[in-house]
């Protein structure tokens, strides 16, 4: 929707008087979208919000409900690589976690990554050199996942085939043994089989070893 707009610096798609985008777009993308159309104000209106669901296909045998905010950070980092090492999981789950991303630079996965850094801000464990210990997941971009590291093997990523959060869902239903995550509204619509949405972890720290949780 952006790029529409020539908020990359491409050109400007004239017939467009009005455009949805699930990401605002920054300081630096207005500018280029107002060059782009020679001169004229852009107005940025934010007109709906919706949660982001952690949609789960525990393998089969396991079950899994919620996750706390440190197994969702390494579940999702790849380090966390299979379900039995997911605090609260029951039952055969001695089965490695496939991570399935969204293939586009989408606004979910902007604000995922935020929440994921929220949840692990100290950085990344498998960063490596300069930046060893000090990147974060806002550092990353929309389309990167940590894949690779030197000190241990990471769980794999899967990308759907085609853009979009009902696309995610459906390869999460597919993929037995998956984690990944979507619009609530996407979640609900199309999660099917042993998909189910997780609870979250809805405080930061654990009272009395007790973690609680909550619906998105």
């Amino acid at each position: 929707g952006l790029a529409a707009w020539g908020a990359d610096g491409g050109p400007f798609d004239a017939a467009l008087a009005f455009i949805g985008t699930d990401e605002a777009p920054t300081a630096a993308q207005l500018a280029s979208i107002k060059a782009a159309a020679g001169g004229s104000g852009v107005a940025v209106i934010p007109v709906a919000q919706t949660a982001i669901a952690v949609l789960a296909n525990p393998p089969a045998g396991c079950s899994v409900d919620a996750i706390t905010n440190s197994n969702l950070a390494g579940v999702m980092e790849g380090r966390i690589a299979n379900w039995a090492k997911v605090e609260g999981a029951e039952g055969a789950c001695n089965v490695p976690i496939t991570r399935v991303v969204r293939s586009d630079d989408s606004g979910t996965t902007h604000q995922f990554k935020n929440y994921l850094n929220r949840l692990y801000a100290k950085g990344l464990a498998c960063t490596t050199g300069s930046t060893e210990g000090k990147a974060s997941w806002s550092q990353l971009a929309n389309t990167a996942w940590p894949e690779s590291c030197p000190e241990k093997v990471l769980s794999p990523v899967v990308r759907p085939a085609s853009a979009g959060g009902s696309a995610l869902v459906q390869t999460v239903n597919a993929t037995a043994g998956s984690i990944g995550y979507a619009a609530l509204p996407d979640a609900q619509a199309q999660k099917a089989g042993a998909t189910t949405v997780l609870a979250l972890q809805n405080n930061g720290q654990k009272k009395a070893g007790e973690a609680s949780f909550a619906e998105p």
